[in-house]
Parts: structure tokens; sequence; C-alpha cells
């Protein structure tokens, strides 16, 4: 049994709750108030057990990404060295209890094998997507990667041929690259790195959310719900929205 929440699949809950515990982050790192830090303290565990209880492998690996570039960040700036040393103290006490309790269902679930179904499943439609884009350059249409797949037998000619299975492919960018075109695919990409050029490193706010946005995109190459999922889509031009809110200088105001 995984946690949903209120979300489609228990991977987005997983995105959302890591969008969570890196503002969790955020906030204990800015906050110059015991009080404050304490609070975040309390949220991280919150935000730490649902994450465990989706069992989203995915979102576990975005999860420890972003908690090491944010404590790694925070070590590199001497104004938020000892916070960042407190924080990662925090975050591994958190996840050392947390293991505790849940262990069994945890080292379970983090085993990967090739032939574990939505790992081959997942290469699969990998290849289904690299097809695509190699015959229709110019790709598919917005949206039309499943009809188009089933369609032409793609699925069956892949081994899936169980509808169920009739997917979209579970990698932002070769989704975007079977959908749109490899044109498609360059301006995204282009885009992103403007993107990037924006962000201001050296300041907290836009470090933080930088580094949920490269969470996002590692996310995105194991799943396909930033793309064509109204709530996927909401959490990452959200993070895009912040960054561009912030401006080149990144500028917040401290929570106090």
């Amino acid at each position: 049994m995984r946690a949903f929440g209120t979300l489609p699949h228990a991977n987005i809950l997983a995105c959302f709750l890591v969008f969570g515990f890196m503002a969790f982050c955020y906030l204990y790192l800015q906050s110059r108030n015991p009080i404050n830090r304490l609070c975040s303290s309390i949220g991280m565990f919150f935000v730490g057990l649902g994450l465990i209880v989706s069992f989203s492998r995915s979102g576990w690996i975005g999860a420890v990404i972003g908690i090491f570039l944010i404590v790694f960040w925070g070590l590199r700036q001497e104004e938020f060295r000892k916070k960042a040393k407190n924080l990662f103290f925090i975050i591994s006490a958190v996840f050392l209890l947390l293991f505790g309790i849940m262990s069994w269902a945890i080292f379970p679930r983090a085993q990967f094998s090739a032939n574990e179904g939505p790992v081959r499943d997942r290469i699969i439609y990998n290849q289904i997507a690299w097809k695509i884009i190699q015959t229709q350059p110019l790709g598919v249409g917005i949206g039309n990667e499943v009809m188009f797949a089933t369609a032409s037998g793609l699925y069956q000619m892949f081994g899936l041929n169980n509808y169920r299975l009739w997917q979209p492919t579970h990698n932002l960018f070769l989704l975007i690259g079977a959908e749109t075109g490899i044109t498609g695919l360059v301006l995204f990409l282009a885009f992103l790195f403007g993107i990037f050029k924006r962000i201001n490193w050296k300041d907290i706010s836009g470090a933080t959310a930088g580094i949920i946005l490269i969470c996002f995109l590692v996310l995105g190459l194991f799943d396909h719900y930033f793309w064509d999922l109204e709530s996927g889509r909401l959490m990452f031009w959200l993070v895009l929205g912040i960054i561009m809110g912030l401006g080149p200088r990144g500028e917040m105001p401290a929570c106090r």
C-alpha cells in the first residue's frame, strides 16, 4: 500500500514532498529564530515520513540529491555554515529514526533490478520514444505519443501486449522529443539553460529554487507527470515562476 495523498500517483506525491522538504530546509537556514528552526525540524520529520510511505524510489533519489546540494551549498557560505552543519545532523537524525521504524519496508523497496517490472517497462518506454524521435523528427504532436505508439504497433513491437502498460514515456526529455520533435526538445533545453543562467546561486532564495529545479529535472528522468499531468505541471511551473519572480538578484524578504 503506497500513500497517494490527494494526487493521482504516489510518485507525484513524492515530488510534492521533495518540494516541501526543500522548503523546510530553506526555512531552517534562513531563520534566525530558534523556535522557527525547531518548527522547521518538526516539519522535516513529518514530510520525511510522508516521503518514505510514498515508497517512491525516484522521490527518494530526488530527496537525497536535494539534501546533499543544499547542505553542500550552505557549507560553502560562511553566513550559513554553522546552520548547514546543524541541518545535516538534524536530517540525519530524522531519517535514521524513520529508517529504524520503517526499515522492514524501506530496504526491500530500495532494491533495483533490470528485470523488475517498473524498471523494465521504463527502459522499453524510453526505447519507444527514441524510435519515434528517429522516425518522426518533427514530433507526433503534444499529447499524441501514446496514440501514435498504439496506432503504429510500437507497444506490441517492444513486447508490451497488455494495453494497461500502454503509457507515455517515463522520461520528461524523451517524451518532449517524441511529441514536439528534435526542435522542440532543443528549445526546451535552451529555455532551461536560460533559467539556470538567471539564478543567483550566492543568494539562499535563488539557490534553493535552483536546487528544487535540479531535483525536478532528476525526477523527470524517471517519470512524465511534469509534461502531461496537471499536478506535475503546476509544481514544475511554480518553481520556474519563483525563479523568474526572484529575478537575477534572487532577493526575498528574510524569515525572522
